[in-house]
Formats: C-alpha cells, structure tokens, sequence
C-alpha cells in the first residue's frame, strides 16, 4: 500500500516492521565543486526512481509512506497507481507548523527546516492538491489520532476490495 504523508503526520514514528518511510531526501546527491560544502540537488526525474522504489515495496507486501510533495504526487496519479493520502485539516493550519517547528526545535536538521518552510509557506495550497488527488484519504481532524490505527483500517479496506 502507498500512503502519501504529509509532513509531521508520524511516518517515521511508525517505521518498521511493515512500514516504511521513504523519505525523498534520500533522492538528492552531492554536486561537489560549488562550494567546500557539498550542495545537494536531485537528478531530473528522481520522482519517477523514488516512485518504482515505492511500487517495488508495496508489491513486496510493505506500507510505504511517500511525499506528499506535488512531484510525487502528480507522479503516482500520472502512472494511475491507486493511494491514500492522509493530511490535517485546514483548521489544523497554526497547529502544524507549530508541530514542525517542534520538530525542527528538536533535531534542527536541514531537512527539518525546509519541511517548516515548506509547510508554512505551502500548507493550503498542498492540502488542497492532496484532497483533489484521490478518492482514497484521511484528513487529520485533531491533534489525537493514531496512526498505527489508520494503516490497519486502510489495510483492511484494502484487502475487502481486493
């Protein structure tokens, strides 16, 4: 099963087992020679190795956490790979960059901080994309919710309409 997260939803939390994040920064490499610091940019269409990597997964019987960033997204709807999407609510907005910047407060990582900027600055516009893009999604209502929980159920409706 192909879930897309948002960001801060609990992927990593619930990784393992039968669960994984596959998280997109793994998709950039170093460009040396721009700076002492290697710069990290991603090859053009990285969207579409990440996604084989995430088919090849799901096949295998595993429950892959995606991006939700629209390359991704446009991606698994562009090859018609069926879904889930599970973002929060418009009225969860302040509280979810609230929770990013805990999370960047507590390992203030670079990938930390470009998901606080990015949900900052692009939570409407993203949730909006990512309700219009499947059928097949849970929208985060409050800050109590399990997502252990929602995995097992989307599982089990998975397999009722298999």
């Amino acid at each position: 099963m192909i879930i897309v997260g948002y960001p801060c939803i609990g992927k990593s939390t619930i990784s393992g087992g039968k669960n994984i994040d596959l998280d997109d920064s793994d998709m950039r490499f170093p460009l040396r020679g721009v700076s002492e610091k290697p710069h990290l940019i991603r090859p053009e269409g990285w969207e579409q190795c990440y996604i084989n990597v995430a088919v090849s997964l799901s096949l295998q019987g595993f429950n892959v956490f995606v991006s939700s960033i629209p390359e991704v997204v446009e991606e698994l709807k562009r090859r018609g790979i069926k879904f889930i999407a599970i973002y929060p609510s418009a009225e969860l907005k302040c509280r979810w960059v609230e929770r990013c910047a805990k999370c960047y407060e507590g390992d203030p990582s670079e990938d930390n901080e470009k998901k606080l900027q990015r949900v900052a600055r692009c939570f409407d516009e993203e949730t909006r994309m990512l309700a219009e893009s499947t059928p097949y999604q849970y929208i985060i209502e409050s800050d109590k919710y399990g997502l252990n929980e929602l995995v097992k159920d989307f599982m089990e409706w998975q397999e009722k309409e298999n």
